[in-house]
């Protein structure tokens, strides 16, 4: 299994947390190596916490392609992964084949999302080193090296 660290901020780390959030999106997703089911997400929040603060394992991770169904699939995203739809909209890959199509909802477009399964918080948050990182990842990036300390639920 591999480890990704996927930049947060605080507010959407906290609702994973809690278990409010259970989709996390991203407009590309790790492809080599890919991320898979049972892969490590550790959390990097971002200034002005500037740690990893806990992970999840990844339940799944999905691209979503639709066409003629974009209302219904950016609404659900967006529920799941608590933004609105037009922050889905403004992230995802919008490729639109004929301007005129988009109010008849004929663009495709393309957004990954991962399902989100045992988030954990750590009992004191970790510095970037610990997973081989000199810098916080713009998005997300592959973890150098695993972690050694435990991971605590608290």
């Amino acid at each position: 299994m591999s480890t990704f660290v996927f930049s947060i901020r605080h507010e959407f780390a906290e609702k994973i947390y809690s278990g409010e959030k259970t989709v996390e999106l991203r407009s590309v997703l790790p492809a080599n190596p890919a991320l898979k089911a049972g892969d490590s997400v550790a959390l990097y929040e971002t200034k002005p916490i500037g740690r990893i603060t806990g992970s999840f394992a990844a339940a799944e991770d999905a691209s979503y392609d639709a066409s003629n169904t974009l209302g219904l699939c950016l609404s659900v995203l967006a529920k799941r992964s608590c933004v609105t739809t037009d922050y889905v909209e403004r992230h995802s890959n919008l490729r639109i084949k004929n301007p005129e199509a988009v109010n008849d909802q004929k663009a495709t477009w393309q957004i990954g999302a991962v399902k989100i399964r045992g988030p954990i918080r750590f009992g004191e948050s970790r510095p970037l080193s610990d997973y081989g990182l000199k810098r916080a990842p713009q998005s997300w990036c592959r973890a150098k090296k695993e972690p050694t300390a435990p991971r605590e639920e608290i």
